[in-house]
């Protein structure tokens, strides 16, 4: 009887040591991850795409299931025009969080990059969904609506995103093309003469 409990409890410390190692383990693994998604992050920042594409990879191999890593080897490979790769990170980051706005925005822009702007409509509603008071959401959404030529619905986003950011230059000057498409060009003509204000009196360009 002292001799089975003896190889239970051998075991069991056995199993306790295992599960420390493994957790050690993983634990290196996602310090060593979070350095090589800093020094991706750090050479991004400078415009060092591909060498920090080449780091996120790296922190990937370590951290498969980091959806921020995903997300920032994406934006990197947006930066670098390469869609097709923005859009299969930000699809997997997705899966891996779908609460996180800022990788529906990103998705959203990639796919108005590449004229697919029924897909930007749902990735910046997805957008507005999870974050009712994001301008840039609205804008880039009247954007896609302008381009498929649905000018009503533009106009509406832009009124939006006026009401939430009131100096965003290009606001006005897009919902005057709109306003312009259905021939309303006393209110076109207001919003240009608007945008040309705030862009004289220092608002940055957008």
């Amino acid at each position: 009887m002292d001799q089975v409990l003896y190889v239970l409890v051998s075991v069991f410390f056995i199993l306790a040591a295992f599960t420390r190692l493994i957790a050690l383990i993983g634990s290196r693994a996602t310090t060593q991850a979070s350095h090589e998604s800093n020094k991706g992050i750090q050479l991004a920042e400078a415009g060092k795409f591909q060498e920090a594409i080449t780091r996120f990879n790296r922190a990937i191999d370590l951290s498969p299931n980091d959806p921020m890593v995903l997300y920032d080897r994406g934006l990197a490979y947006y930066y670098l025009n390469q869609y097709e790769r923005a859009l299969q990170d930000y699809d997997d980051a997705i899966c891996l969080n779908s609460n996180e706005s800022i990788f529906y925005y990103n998705r959203g822009l990639t796919y108005k990059a590449l004229n697919q702007s029924d897909a930007a409509i749902k990735d910046f509603s997805q957008v507005i969904r999870l974050d009712p008071r994001n301008a840039e959401a609205y804008f880039n959404r009247g954007l896609a609506h302008n381009i498929l030529r649905q000018y009503e619905q533009a106009i509406q986003d832009f009124d939006q995103a006026v009401r939430l950011e009131p100096y965003h230059t290009q606001l006005f000057y897009n919902r005057g093309l709109a306003y312009q498409e259905l021939k309303q060009d006393v209110r076109a003509q207001r919003d240009f003469d608007h945008a040309k204000k705030l862009e004289e009196s220092g608002d940055p360009p957008r």
